[in-house]
């Protein structure tokens, strides 16, 4: 009984310990995870340079850590700064003018350019400033300055639409007849003067609409055209919301690069003694696990192999988007293609967003502002059939291939686990369905094993 109350004991220190343990290490699960990874796969890499230092393990690792970093460090800061460049000279060839040019054509090719927009503000402008004199109760002489002002803006109203082929139908004068009416009015009858006004400005409501298309189209198109102030009163009321956040934000940055910046430095740290105590450290879980040896052989195994698949996987899927993306910016005749490219590449890395999220765009960017809708339906094919849905091809067949999974199950897995656990899913969904595989695997054998006894025994 005392044997029994001291293991129940130490069960429960272990658990309560555990617990503690794990509060602890739980900031280091990632990096220790991205490490355990990094080895994995640059493992051949590192038996090469043993076999250079044989009895230097420590000189090895740190080897091989430095190559790591090399390798996977390097080609991106490469790629990154070829994209900025290349950036900085496409914006470099953007000024306001072409900006300017390029929203016309946008308007003119999706027919939501508004014709006679100047004159028709300025009428609108002049009707509200007679009605606030009106309700002012102004005297005869300022109603009668603002009705001239008025009829002034809709002749030159009358000659903008006469001038415009596309509106040239609109008939102006009835406006022009229904200030006529005003003019001839008695000033100091209020009442008849404003009921003249409304149906003036109902006049020319009608004008305004049969020239805009209609009050919906209208409504659209006023939007896709604003006026100078109007771009300057949004900017500064966006400029007003957002001055507020930019400490935080600066401060949420600065967080977030400390962050990732010691992750990685516990990841690199992770690398270097994972390489040169590696063996030891799995010796020792091994030893101290009451799990079967040859079972925890067959987990490692099946991590090593999943992870390399997983790996494998993501950057052929990822390369291949963005050669076959590039491709197809280079035969479009687009600018900047290698930071499209790089950006496709970069975005293939990310489910449910991928490719589509840069050559979407540069199909509505060839259909709308190159104004080439053949150009763009072709690319929308392309970009469907051959660029996103090579990753749905070369995921599924690689992971199977190494890693005996099926290809449905394997393509849900890195879908499944995105979803669950966030871009560190594409590589943790794959191992825990190959895991839960595996230990099926193993459950099958004992039973199998138990019952053979049992019916022996019988």
């Amino acid at each position: 009984m005392t044997r029994v109350a001291s293991f129940v004991v130490l069960l429960a220190i272990i658990v309560v310990i555990g617990i503690l343990f794990y509060r602890v290490m739980a900031s280091f699960v990632l990096p220790l995870f991205m490490a355990g990874f990094l080895v994995v796969i640059f493992q051949p890499l590192h038996h090469r340079i043993q076999q250079r230092f044989p009895n230097r393990p420590q000189l090895a690792a740190g080897a091989t850590t430095a190559a790591v970093m090399v390798i996977v460090l390097l080609p991106v800061a490469l790629f990154v700064c070829f994209a900025i460049i290349e950036g900085v000279d496409l914006a470099g060839r953007v000024n306001a003018a072409t900006v300017k040019a390029r929203l016309v054509k946008l308007r003119e090719s999706l027919g939501v350019e508004m014709h006679a927009a100047d004159e028709l503000r300025a009428v609108e402008v002049k009707f509200a400033d007679l009605t606030t004199d009106l309700r002012s109760a102004e005297t005869p002489d300022s109603l009668k300055s603002r009705l001239q002002a008025l009829q002034i803006r809709v002749e030159m109203l009358q000659e903008k639409v006469a001038e415009t082929p596309a509106i040239a139908a609109v008939d102006v004068t009835k406006l022009r007849d229904a200030l006529a009416k005003m003019d001839d009015a008695d000033e100091l009858d209020l009442v008849a003067y404003q009921s003249q006004l409304q149906a003036a400005d109902g006049v020319f409501r009608d004008i305004k609409y049969e020239i805009l298309g209609g009050p919906y189209l209208g409504y659209f198109k006023e939007l896709a055209n604003p006026t100078d102030d109007q771009l300057h009163e949004f900017i500064n009321k966006e400029a007003s919301k957002i001055q507020p956040m930019l400490v935080s934000i600066t401060g949420t940055t600065t967080t977030w690069f400390a962050t990732q910046f010691f992750n990685a430095t516990i990841t690199i740290l992770a690398v270097y003694f994972f390489l040169a105590d590696g063996p030891r450290m799995v010796q020792t879980v091994m030893r101290l696990s009451p799990l079967d040896d040859r079972y925890e052989q067959e987990l490692l195994d099946e991590f090593v192999s999943v992870s390399r698949a997983v790996v494998l996987a993501t950057m052929l899927s990822a390369a291949a988007q963005g050669l076959l993306a590039g491709a197809g910016y280079w035969l479009a005749g687009l600018d900047a293609v290698f930071l499209l490219t790089v950006l496709t590449a970069v975005l293939a890395f990310v489910p449910f967003v991928g490719a589509f999220a840069v050559w979407g765009p540069v199909c509505v960017w060839l259909c709308f502002v190159e104004e080439r809708p053949i150009a763009a339906i072709v690319f929308v094919v392309y970009g469907a059939a051959v660029i996103s849905m090579a990753d749905n091809v070369i995921k599924p067949y690689v992971l199977h291939g190494r890693s005996r999974l099926h290809p449905l199950l394997a393509l849900l897995s890195v879908l499944g686990g995105v979803k669950a656990l966030g871009p560190i899913g594409i590589l943790v969904g794959p191992l825990i369905v190959a895991f839960l595989q595996t230990l099926l695997n193993i459950l099958h054998r004992e039973l199998t094993h138990f019952d053979r006894e049992a019916a022996a025994e019988s």
